[in-house]
């Protein structure tokens, strides 16, 4: 994404850190412009780089926008190239109130950390970029990759982890966040264990009947993930060093 203004003015470094005030940690261009115009071009490129990753992504509505950053406690790590005065990835990340299943189809209710967006210019592509903006974020956040929760990964994007993170083993869950087989592996923040399915209102038959199912899923998913992922493609190998554009829902988005 190039801009009229200088990046540098903006980004004071090639990761910058952006919260809800949408005045980037360090920003240079405080004294220079004042905060309003400052966070007025720091939304204009969140809701470009947004719009970018949702086309790439084939989703109904654009999931990074300076807006919805204003108006949460997420944060966005933002990639640029200081010298071309390009914003070349963002990768968004904050907490979510969950209700997720362990490998024993038992409920936790937890506020885990979480993989919210995930993008690189689709020009700039499969040249380290994305690894080195995610492995700035993992440094800075100080929890592994298994730990977070991930929001609709794409196939390019758990190939991408698997490659680089060896993470391929899932635990199936019934809604579009994904878990690593390591998600609750000392780990603190989850509340006592539910047995029922989806709270207050609800027959305990049917929850246990549902939550066995998941259980009878989380032994077998490694056997056969093409069974379990929510687009219903198979998790690419961990040992593949490439990835089908056939294969991936979409080559774009994904370092």
């Amino acid at each position: 994404m190039e801009n009229s203004f200088r990046i540098a003015d903006l980004f004071p470094t090639q990761v910058s850190l952006v919260g809800n005030s949408l005045i980037p940690v360090n920003c240079p261009g405080i004294n220079k412009f004042g905060a309003q115009a400052v966070v007025e071009n720091v939304s204009k490129v969140l809701d470009t780089m947004g719009k970018a990753s949702a086309q790439a992504q084939h989703l109904n509505k654009v999931i990074t926008t300076g807006d919805k950053l204003r108006s949460s406690n997420h944060r966005v790590y933002v990639l640029s190239d200081l010298e071309s005065n390009l914003v070349v990835g963002i990768l968004k990340v904050g907490e979510k109130h969950l209700f997720v299943y362990d490998k024993s189809g038992v409920q936790h209710e937890i506020n885990p950390l979480c993989i919210l967006d995930f993008y690189i210019h689709r020009g700039l592509q499969r040249q380290g970029r994305g690894k080195f903006l995610f492995d700035h974020m993992l440094k800075k956040e100080g929890i592994p990759v298994e730990h977070f929760a991930i929001d609709g990964p794409t196939d390019m994007f758990l190939a991408f982890l698997s490659k680089h993170y060896g993470e391929s083993k899932m635990i199936p869950q019934l809604y579009n966040f994904a878990l690593f087989d390591g998600f609750f592996t000392n780990r603190a923040g989850c509340t006592e264990e539910k047995a029922i399915w989806n709270g207050v209102g609800q027959e305990m038959e049917k929850p246990k009947k549902r939550a066995q199912t998941v259980l009878e899923d989380s032994r077998n998913y490694n056997n056969h993930p093409s069974l379990h992922l929510r687009n219903g493609q198979q998790l690419p190998n961990s040992n593949s060093h490439g990835y089908s554009a056939q294969n991936a829902r979409n080559t774009q988005p994904w370092p």
